[in-house]
């Protein structure tokens, strides 16, 4: 995996500023007028008008905003910068925000464009691809979070079809050996497919090998992969908190697969994939979870 060095827009903006030697960056020293109007720095040097015409990127550091404007006049007396248009109001300078004085000729705004070329044109060369198979579509979802880790994206792809067979629909309670500390039910309104989704109540006497399984008709799921499954928990968990087993015998008397459910956000659906270990067997009569 290739070392990546993430830098922010504002570095790479200044970094081209420096080699160019077209860019001073700096802080007010007090604070400008309240209509966001001038920019008061007292280490700024020159005579009357010096910086006219020059570009200002303004970065407010409370409301964490960037402004583009320009200098209209500069008075060396009380070294300061009057911008046009004016900052907006909420953005008026105070010292502690920062700024970035560019000369006439370097628009900030075509530095940024230039930028991202950059960063697309270095897409696939420049960093390494990822896999991410955390997101899974239901049909009703439809905004994620980045995950981290990932410093850019460009293209998204996605599986569209996949060869499954299915192993129970979770549709209807388990019941054919459930223990004592389990209670288990249908909840028709918190569901992720269908209509209903299997929820089990684990008292808090429950214990390791405490179990409850259903019965299903004879499954043939050799030279499949992976067990691909919805699942949420009231609390956190860890990863192998919850198992699930597969079984070619009545009450998962001798599990073929003890899977690990991965780690679970409290209330929260998760998509899980575990990999099967045992890839030439049927499951015969039995599931259990």
């Amino acid at each position: 995996m290739a070392v990546i060095h993430g830098r922010t827009r504002a570095q790479l903006r200044q970094s081209i500023g420096y080699n160019l030697g077209a860019v001073y960056v700096s802080s007010p020293s007090g604070n400008g007028a309240s209509d966001g109007s001038t920019i008061v720095d007292n280490t700024l040097i020159g005579a009357d008008d010096n910086h006219n015409g020059r570009w200002v990127v303004f970065v407010d550091d409370s409301a964490s905003t960037v402004e583009t404007t320009r200098a209209s006049d500069y008075t060396s007396s009380s070294t300061t910068l009057t911008v046009s248009p004016v900052l907006s109001a909420a953005a008026a300078s105070t010292t502690s925000d920062s700024y970035e004085l560019w000369d006439d000729e370097y628009n900030p705004t075509v530095l940024n464009d230039f930028i991202n070329q950059a960063i697309l044109e270095a897409t696939g060369r420049a960093w390494d691809p990822i896999e991410n198979l955390s997101f899974h579509t239901d049909g009703h979802q439809q905004r994620f979070d980045v995950p981290s880790g990932i410093s850019m994206i460009q293209d998204i792809y996605y599986r569209n079809s996949v060869d499954f067979t299915r192993l129970h629909a979770c549709a209807e309670a388990f019941d054919e050996t459930v223990d004592s500390d389990i209670t288990v039910s249908l909840d028709t309104k918190d569901k992720k497919q269908g209509t209903q989704s299997c929820k089990f109540v684990i008292a808090a006497g429950a214990s390791a090998g405490d179990i409850a399984t259903d019965s299903i008709s004879s499954k043939n799921i050799s030279g499949y992969d992976y067990i691909e499954m919805w699942v949420k928990s009231t609390v956190a968990t860890s990863a192998g908190n919850l198992k699930l087993l597969l079984d070619n015998t009545a009450s998962c008397a001798s599990p073929i697969e003890t899977l690990n459910v991965p780690a679970l956000s409290a209330d929260t659906w998760t998509f899980v994939r575990m990999a099967l270990s045992h890839m030439d067997f049927c499951t015969d009569g039995t599931f259990q979870s």
